[in-house]
C-alpha cells in the first residue's frame, strides 16, 4: 500500500484483517499528511452537489454513512482505542442577505431532491450552536449529517493497523 492517510490506513487494516500481509509506505509520517488536516465532515447531505446524477452519489453517501458506525466499532476494538464520531448533525449559516438567498438555493435544492433539511432562523440556530455570531440571520439545520475526529481516527488506524501486523515504512517516497 502507498499512502499513511485514512484511506490508505482504512485500506491496509482491513486487508491485515482479512489475513494478508501488507506493508504500508508512507512519504512523511503516516496520519500526517492532508488526512490529518481534514474537517471530518461526513456529511452527504450537506455535500449534495446540484450537477446530474448527483442523486446516485447521495445516496451512495449515505449508505457509507450508515455503515459508519459499525466500520468505527471495529477499528475501535482492533485499536483499543475509540473514535469521536459527532451526531449532532450540521448547520449552514447565512450572515447576510445575500447568504440568505444563496442559502435558500441549497435549501430548496436539497428540499426538491427529498433531503432531510429544515429551515430556521438565526434565533434557533443559535439555541442549537451558541457560539454562532450575532449576525446570523438563518439557517439549515441538517440533522443527518455527521463528523469524526480525524485525530482520534488516525491514531486508531495506525494502532489497528499495527496491531494486525501491517509493516509500516515511513520517510519512504514512492
Amino acid at each position: 500500500m502507498v499512502g499513511g492517510g485514512v484511506i490508505g490506513m482504512s485500506v491496509a487494516w482491513r486487508l491485515a484483517r482479512a489475513g494478508a500481509a501488507v506493508t504500508l509506505f508512507e512519504r512523511d509520517r503516516v496520519g500526517a499528511g492532508t488526512s490529518r488536516a481534514a474537517a471530518g465532515m461526513l456529511a452527504p447531505i450537506t455535500e449534495a452537489g446540484h450537477g446530474t446524477g448527483d442523486e446516485a452519489m447521495v445516496r451512495f453517501a449515505k449508505a457509507s454513512l450508515a455503515r459508519y458506525p459499525a466500520f468505527l466499532a471495529e477499528l475501535a476494538a482492533d485499536a483499543d482505542l475509540a473514535v469521536s464520531l459527532d451526531t449532532r448533525g450540521t448547520l449552514l449559516a447565512a450572515l447576510d442577505r445575500d447568504d440568505r438567498e444563496a442559502l435558500q438555493r441549497v435549501f430548496e435544492h436539497r428540499r426538491a431532491s427529498s433531503l432531510s433539511v429544515e429551515w430556521i432562523s438565526g434565533e434557533r440556530a443559535r439555541e442549537i450552536e451558541p457560539l454562532l455570531s450575532p449576525r446570523v440571520v438563518a439557517a439549515v439545520w441538517i440533522a443527518d449529517d455527521h463528523q469524526v475526529d480525524t485525530a482520534s481516527l488516525l491514531a486508531a488506524l495506525a494502532r489497528a493497523c499495527v496491531h494486525r501486523g501491517v509493516e509500516m515504512v515511513e520517510g519512504a517516497d514512492v
